[in-house]
C-alpha cells in the first residue's frame, strides 16, 4: 500500500504561498489544547494576550513576513448565530473579525478576518459543527 506524503505545517503552507492564503472556518468550536488557557481567561474576565506574549509569537511573525513577500492573508469564518463562547474569544484577539473587544492582532500583521453568519452564505450546504463549549 502507497504510503501518504506528511501532511505539510501551517508555517509550511504560508511559506509556500505565493500570491493568496486564504484559511476558511466552518466550525463554531475549535478543541485546540494551547488556546485552553487564553480562552478560559477570555471567558473570565475579557483578558486578551498582549501582542507580544509567546501566544501571538508563532502567528504574528509568519503573517507579517507572508504579507512581506506581497500575499495576500486573509481568513474567512463562516459561523452560526448567536456566536458560540468560542467564537467571541476569537474575535475579542482579532478586531478586524467583528466582535465587541477586538484588538487587531491579525490586521496589525497584514492579514485580514472577516465573518459571515451561517444565514447569509449562499450556494451549497456548508458543513457545521456546533458545541456548547470548547474542550
Amino acid at each position: 500500500m502507497p504510503q501518504r506524503p506528511p501532511t505539510p505545517s501551517f508555517e509550511d503552507l504560508l511559506d509556500s504561498a505565493r500570491t493568496h492564503a486564504l484559511h476558511l472556518e466552518l466550525r463554531d468550536v475549535y478543541t485546540v489544547g494551547e488556546e485552553r488557557e487564553v480562552y478560559d481567561a477570555s471567558l473570565r474576565d475579557g483578558s486578551v494576550p498582549a501582542d507580544n506574549s509567546e501566544h501571538w509569537s508563532g502567528w504574528l511573525p509568519l503573517v507579517e513576513r507572508t504579507v512581506a513577500r506581497g500575499v495576500t492573508v486573509r481568513r474567512a469564518q463562516i459561523v452560526c448565530e448567536p456566536v458560540t463562547d468560542y467564537i467571541r474569544s476569537l474575535q475579542a484577539r482579532c478586531d478586524d473579525c467583528p466582535g465587541p473587544r477586538g484588538r487587531g492582532r491579525t490586521a496589525k500583521s497584514g492579514g485580514r478576518c472577516t465573518t459571515f453568519p451561517s444565514r447569509t452564505s449562499r450556494g451549497p450546504s456548508l458543513p457545521r459543527t456546533r458545541t456548547s463549549s470548547a474542550s
